[in-house]
């Protein structure tokens, strides 16, 4: 469903001004109507989620709820209770517990993130918190971090780079990864060359080879963006010409082919220079992904060496003749019973033919029975008009 869809939701459900009044209102005592309560707040809850969701944002304030679900003029007086309500169930907490001790994320993290957040929040903290005060999503952060850890373990990027291959903002990137940080699944580090924040997903911890893969992808993204702006001139410089060749100005349209060829003899070369740098991440992603089947290999080997120490071919063996022994006992057992039973009830073969006949010509004598009670007779007999007259002889004439 879009975010059209959800606020067609709401809005349908304020058609009815009772149902308006009930939702915008603040919230009444819990213990007066326990169901209702619950049912205003799981409303606001999901909204919020679902909302937050289709919109790619993993935190908010109580501005953006208010600017966000505002009706007909009208916020919802209730807000910092669903806020409040979310925080007790851990659906959202602040931003500054949030990122609290939070490893690898240097001052500045501190700063933005723990520091002034607790200056705008000291002291006027609120039952749902200051209006301006940042929550997290916690539940949408799990859901968005597990994907994003699926799609992309293993690898290493700038901070930006994720961010913009998963669709999502820096500042939402940030906490996905410190979320999955405190799972143990990505590590972040800083690389003050580039100015830039490199993330690991992995468990695995931060290496020179890591800090090297996020030089290598930082100068061939420069590489591809001069490439783009070189690009760009050269057409620049292919419509100037033709315009100034129009114009019979042949010097300057000979001057802009040259510029131009000097653009494109600069071009060629830092294309090639990317095309190697692309060759160089291709192979290091061969490289630890080869690095990961030698490693499940060797887990696998290990395994195995470790259960045929416990199983040795002399074990096999021997276990094999016991099984074989006791088959062979098994059968000599059941040789045994068998002619032992026949021994202690004999049965006479002629005797056991005769009961046979006996019992065909029961069953033979119970068909004909069975017959018999099927025939119907009819007792009632003919009437007088139905007996045939007898037929007199004729007189044959004698002769005269």
């Amino acid at each position: 469903k879009t975010m059209e869809g959800n606020l067609s939701d709401l809005r349908s459900e304020l058609k009815d001004p009772q149902q308006l009044r009930f939702l915008y209102a603040g919230f009444a005592d819990k213990d007066a109507n326990p169901q209702s309560w619950q049912k205003k707040m799981d409303f606001w809850t999901n909204l919020i989620l679902q909302t937050s969701t289709l919109l790619n944002k993993f935190t908010f304030n109580l501005n953006d709820l208010k600017s966000r679900f505002k009706y007909d003029g009208l916020s919802p007086m209730g807000l910092p209770t669903v806020v409040e309500e979310m925080q007790r169930t851990g659906a959202a907490m602040q931003e500054q517990t949030f990122f609290a001790d939070a490893p690898g994320w240097g001052g500045w993290l501190f700063s933005k993130f723990v520091k002034e957040p607790l200056q705008n929040w000291w002291g006027s903290e609120s039952a749902g918190g200051a209006e301006d005060t940042t929550f997290v999503l916690t539940s949408s952060v799990k859901t968005m971090a597990a994907k994003i850890y699926e799609e992309h373990k293993n690898n290493t990027y700038t901070l930006e780079e994720l961010a913009q291959k998963t669709g999502v903002d820096v500042e939402a990137m940030r906490i996905l990864i410190r979320w999955l940080e405190k799972e143990g699944k990505a590590a972040s580090f800083e690389v003050p060359s580039l100015d830039k924040t490199g993330v690991k997903l992995s468990s695995e911890p931060v290496s020179e080879v890591d800090t090297g893969i996020v030089h290598l992808r930082a100068t061939l993204k420069k590489l591809q963006s001069q490439l783009q702006s070189m690009d760009d001139q050269m057409k620049k410089c292919t419509s100037e010409a033709l315009r100034f060749q129009q114009q019979k100005k042949t010097r300057e349209a000979l001057l802009t082919l040259k510029q131009k060829k000097r653009l494109s003899e600069v071009y060629y070369k830092r294309m090639t220079s990317a095309d190697t740098l692309t060759q160089i991440l291709d192979k290091i992603e061969d490289a630890q992904t080869n690095q990961a089947i030698l490693q499940a290999f060797e887990l696998g080997s290990t395994a195995l060496k470790n259960l045929n120490e416990k199983v040795t071919p002399e074990h096999a063996e021997t276990v094999m003749d016991q099984v074989i022994e006791s088959l062979a006992d098994q059968s000599e057992i059941d040789d045994i019973i068998s002619s032992k039973t026949a021994e202690i009830s004999p049965v006479d073969m002629s005797e056991l033919e005769e009961e046979l006949a006996a019992l065909s010509q029961d069953n033979d004598a119970d068909n004909l029975e069975k017959m018999l009670a099927n025939l119907t007779v009819v007792d009632t007999p003919p009437h007088a008009t139905d007996v045939p007259s007898p037929t007199k002889p004729k007189q044959v004439a004698q002769p005269s």
